[in-house]
């Protein structure tokens, strides 16, 4: 369940992440 919930976790970092990325 923890690495469930840590994985959707990740994915999110990810997501903003690379909109970071784009913005730039």
């Amino acid at each position: 369940m923890f690495i469930l919930v840590h994985e959707k976790f990740d994915e999110v970092i990810l997501a903003f992440v690379s909109l970071i990325v784009k913005k730039d």
